[in-house]
């Protein structure tokens, strides 16, 4: 049969074929006018007097828009957006019937940070707790009811934060969590091994969960830990609204989570000397009502408290075991580590912590935990949009539409970080005397921990446990570290064969590893 002939033996080869010869052409169209649309408005922003909404990237799908893009992967949609205009400028994407800004240039997030009253966060913790803990009408109203002091319980959320994660409240977490990691390190047997993420999560969530609940707490409920690991995995998705019937593993583990938290706090409460100021001092201000106050359900309490649980494993459990990896994936920067931190113990006991978090004294610590973090954070600041603002003079973010300023593109950026932007470099933050460089990444290029008044409360307890982990492991043990054949990944002077961080999948803070297994052996090492 001829082409003709087969081309129009019936109407549907024929639309077909016209399709064929159509589209492209629309396409082309279509690249044509974004192109000239792009250009238009790279001109009207650099001549314009008044400030301009930032440009909407194209798409396709009435009201759903960039939603399968984005949900499948936040960072692959704004890396093409941003290749798309040409330029690190404000950009807007359409999510399910809501305008996102994109906002990534270091100063223009500079911006949002001090915008405090038209950009706020407080409408996001509503969402957690719409979407992922699913409360009742007569609990949220709780949560944003005003209360004498004029705050209410969302407002004053990261201010009491703040407050127990300084000064005696840190003294007593940080004293715990010590005697914890010196537990669970004294029960490593020389000539174990296994996979360093398991390895290194087991041991920092441990004793995360004794330090912040109680010596007792995981010995009660020994399916917590299981179950937050596959809440985690969730969590980001619930944020989404994705329905039960996807995420059943998901939210079988955050029912289990907050039946648990809510059997310590309510029915089973540990004795006071087991009591951390952090959680206990909240309990008290949650449950607590003046006259006028709309109370909580316990249950709603319960799941305020599994968040904090929740924060206080997740992100430092990742930073741990990226920063360990780097570290053993390098002989000398791991006989740095050592020589650097050697005065801060006696033997294996570690007996000055504070030092090995004090840049001065160990300036190499500091430099590879930054890099560490600098690869790894894929987190993003919120906000929602309450009344139009303009950041700097230029960019227009009208009211009723949020607002996310991700970390991934500056903390790669080449034109800051240079060409190696993608490689771990701990050197890149010090100085030719090897003191810490505190200028490096201090415009902006380096949040991981946020910004503004969301500025992370738990970052100094966050960056302890790092700290006293690398340190006390590489102090501890000579531990060998076993390479995947063929893993794709990196390692240095290795050829690779370690994993690799993650950007494909959504992730809320630090991101997972990807690319095989690492595999550590551990040694007994002579100790000085």
């Amino acid at each position: 049969m001829g082409v003709s002939s087969w081309l129009f033996q019936d109407h549907s080869n024929l639309l077909f074929a016209l399709a064929i010869l159509v589209i492209p052409l629309y396409l082309l169209s279509l690249d044509n006018a974004d192109a000239a649309a792009r250009s238009a408005h790279a001109r009207k922003l650099k001549s314009a007097d008044t400030p301009l909404e930032p440009p909407l990237l194209p798409y396709w799908l009435p009201w759903l828009g960039h939603a399968h893009s984005f949900l499948r992967s936040s960072n692959t949609l704004v890396d093409r957006a941003l290749g798309y205009f040409g330029s690190s400028a404000p950009f807007a994407l359409h999510v399910g019937g809501q305008r996102l800004y994109i906002v990534a240039d270091p100063a223009d997030v500079r911006a949002v940070f001090r915008h405090t009253r038209e950009l706020t966060f407080d409408p996001f913790v509503l969402e957690v707790v719409r979407n992922v803990y699913h409360f009742s009408a007569a609990d949220q109203a709780a949560l944003t009811h005003p209360r004498p002091s004029g705050t209410s319980i969302v407002s004053e959320s990261h201010a009491y934060y703040r407050t127990h994660l300084t000064g005696d409240s840190l003294a007593v977490l940080k004293a715990r969590w010590l005697s914890a990691l010196s537990a669970q390190l004294d029960g490593v047997r020389p000539g174990s091994q296994g996979a360093l993420y398991e390895w290194t999560r087991t041991h920092i969530a441990t004793a995360a969960s004794a330090a912040v609940m109680g010596p007792g707490f995981l010995a009660q409920n020994p399916a917590i830990l299981p179950a937050l690991w596959d809440f985690d995995d969730a969590h980001i998705y619930m944020l989404y609204r994705l329905p039960r019937l996807f995420l059943r593993k998901g939210f079988a583990a955050r029912d289990l989570l907050v039946s648990e938290l809510h059997h310590y706090l309510f029915v089973s409460p540990p004795p006071e000397s087991e009591r951390v100021p952090l959680i206990w001092n909240r309990q008290r201000r949650l449950t607590s009502f003046d006259g006028g106050e709309l109370p909580l359900s316990h249950t709603a309490v319960a799941a305020l408290q599994t968040t904090i649980f929740w924060a206080m494993h997740t992100n430092s459990v990742r930073t741990a075991y990226w920063t360990l990896q780097h570290v053993l994936a390098d002989p000398l920067l791991t006989a740095a580590i050592r020589t650097e931190t050697a005065p801060a113990f006696s033997g294996a006991a570690l007996t000055d912590a504070d030092a090995l978090v004090d840049p001065a004294r160990c300036p190499t610590l500091a430099a590879a935990m930054a890099e560490a973090l600098r690869l790894s954070s894929g987190s993003a600041s919120s906000r929602e949009v309450e009344r139009d603002v303009v950041l700097n003079s230029r960019h227009l973010l009208r009211a009723g539409s949020k607002l996310l300023t991700p970390t991934i593109q500056p903390h790669l950026s080449h034109s800051f970080w240079g060409a190696d932007a993608g490689e771990f470099r701990h050197t890149r933050w010090l100085r030719p005397d090897g003191t810490l460089d505190p200028r490096v990444g201090a415009q902006g290029e380096f949040r991981p921990f946020g910004g503004g008044e969301t500025y992370c409360p738990g970052r100094r307890f966050a960056r302890f446990q790092v700290a006293t982990w690398v340190a006390a492991v590489v102090r501890r043990w000579e531990v060998g570290l076993l390479r995947e054949a063929g893993a794709e990944g990196r390692g240095r002077g290795s050829g690779g064969g370690l994993p690799v961080e993650d950007r494909e999948r959504p992730a809320i803070g630090i991101l997972d590893p990807k690319g095989g297994q690492a595999r550590v052996v551990v040694r007994e090492r002579a100790l000085e």
